[in-house]
């Protein structure tokens, strides 16, 4: 009866670990492509008397939960920022900026900061996010926006749309 018991148990957990559907991933893609977003992301470097000496923009693919890197490198100066957006439960969106500063001043030697922000979004709004503050004085100011839009696949030629 003990062999049995044993027996009618591990057959019982090894039927509770099998999928019940496996999907191939063919039928995957429409639900993951729906869940990809866009990070549309702006830097600029401006200098004390407001002119703009460094632009750069792109446009990254993400999923909830995944981060984009920017990395900014001047003679005195590294920025590390890391977007991650995530999906509530509701619907809503909220976008996790976390920044690392290293920052050399001449007979000081080099200095650390690191900031951490979350920050409600919704698509299309644009956010900006200031690595040093918004008013570095005699210094130049770094700026970097972020907007965040649902992926919108390409439509080949001959195919119809969703």
């Amino acid at each position: 009866m003990r062999s049995f018991l044993m027996g009618s148990i591990l057959v019982f957990a090894a039927a509770a670990v099998l999928p019940a559907q496996e999907l191939s991933p063919e039928e995957m893609l429409p639900e993951v492509t729906s869940r990809v977003l866009v990070l549309h992301i702006t830097a600029r470097v401006m200098e004390p008397v407001q002119r703009e000496v460094w632009n750069s923009a792109s446009s990254r693919l993400t999923l909830p939960g995944r981060p984009v890197g920017v990395q900014l490198m001047g003679s005195n100066i590294v920025v590390v920022v890391s977007f991650t957006p995530y999906r509530a439960q509701d619907g809503s969106y909220i976008l996790v900026a976390q920044g690392q500063i290293w920052l050399e001043i001449p007979g000081q030697g080099v200095h650390y900061q690191t900031t951490i922000e979350t920050i409600p979004i919704a698509l299309e709004e644009l956010i900006y996010f200031f690595p040093l503050g918004r008013d570095p004085a005699d210094s130049s100011l770094i700026e970097i926006s972020v907007a965040m839009s649902l992926y919108t696949p390409p439509v080949t030629e001959g195919a119809s749309a969703p």
